[in-house]
């Protein structure tokens, strides 16, 4: 060791020295580094880390919330405020998310505050709170306050003779216990209601009754054998069915429809075999026949025309023992 770092006359090699300190300064840097420095310039990203995390976690230290009912009831039409049903604990009702039914009820802000709308529609759902990682949800339940209206789809009200007919009623508000309605039919041998269905016993023309709550609505019944149907030629070109004319709807005085023969009996009806007749009422109507609406089916054009802005007509289109109407004016 001595002859590498002495020379025989006991004078140092220099050089040789000079490459030992440095190995002996690079292995003290390197041990301060690794053992000081290192950790100084780390230590404050993972304290940076850490802290970031915690404020993750407790945006809200001792924060909770909870419903003070065990379930809720709301009328259609009203408003109520959460406040009354939701009891908070250090935070504001406003930091809180909803989940719900859109289609039942909302959540809006109002006065400061949050309040839950109910609208139109009846039935039940869940409202779901959520907090950062507290989530809180009650069972919900939407009643029928008002009782607005319920009504017979259309009038007069058409169904099939030998089938069952589905009996189409509009309620306000929507979802309305239809078992909750008395439904009859003033002649029973021609339909008759079985299990909430209008089944045609026999063609002919009687009287459907609606009865809710002591107001009794009164509708034509029209049963009929499948052989024609009238539509309506709208602004689109598109077929839709037609029982009433609204005298503001005329467009130059003319409404255009469609009479398509079905014969489903296959007795072989043609357009010749159509008989129209109308029964005015203050409105007078003209149909004039406009040619074939349709190639592959027997469909035929009708242009309706009337005079007169106050009273009715009652047009008919008959083929063999089926008929229908449509209603001008009133």
């Amino acid at each position: 060791m001595k002859k590498y770092f002495f020379k025989s006359d006991g004078t140092i090699k220099i050089v040789n020295m000079i490459i030992l300190i440095a190995v002996i300064f690079f292995i003290v840097i390197m041990f301060v580094y690794f053992k000081f420095l290192k950790v100084r310039y780390d230590e404050p990203n993972e304290t940076y880390k850490k802290e970031e995390k915690t404020s993750k976690i407790n945006m809200c230290n001792g924060c909770d919330f909870s419903f003070t009912l065990e379930s809720l009831v709301f009328e259609t039409y009203n408003d109520y405020k959460i406040d009354n049903y939701l009891e908070v604990k250090n935070m504001s009702i406003n930091n809180i998310k909803f989940e719900y039914d859109k289609g039942l009820i909302s959540i809006e802000s109002s006065g400061g505050g949050l309040v839950i709308k109910a609208g139109n529609k009846i039935g039940k759902t869940k409202l779901v709170a959520v907090y950062e990682n507290i989530k809180k949800e009650i069972a919900v339940e939407v009643r029928a306050g008002e009782i607005k209206s319920i009504e017979l789809a259309n009038h007069p009200y058409y169904i099939l003779n030998n089938k069952e007919n589905d009996l189409e009623i509009i309620t306000d508000p929507i979802g309305i216990d239809l078992s909750e309605i008395s439904i009859s039919v003033e002649d029973e041998s021609i339909a008759r209601v079985i299990n909430g269905k209008l089944v045609g016993v026999n063609e002919g023309v009687t009287k459907l009754k609606l009865l809710y709550n002591g107001e009794e609505q009164i509708r034509d019944l029209y049963v009929s054998n499948d052989f024609i149907s009238v539509d309506v030629l709208n602004d689109k070109r598109e077929l839709e069915p037609i029982y009433n004319i609204s005298l503001d709807s005329f467009k130059d005085d003319v409404y255009n429809v469609v009479v398509t023969i079905t014969d489903n009996g296959n007795i072989g009806y043609e357009a010749k075999d159509l008989v129209i007749t109308h029964e005015d009422e203050g409105v007078n109507v003209y149909v004039e026949y406009d040619g074939k609406y349709s190639l592959d089916k027997l469909s035929y054009k009708y242009r309706i025309t009337k005079s007169g802005n106050a009273g009715s007509s009652t047009i008919k289109f008959t083929l063999g023992n089926t008929t229908r109407i449509i209603r001008v004016g009133e």
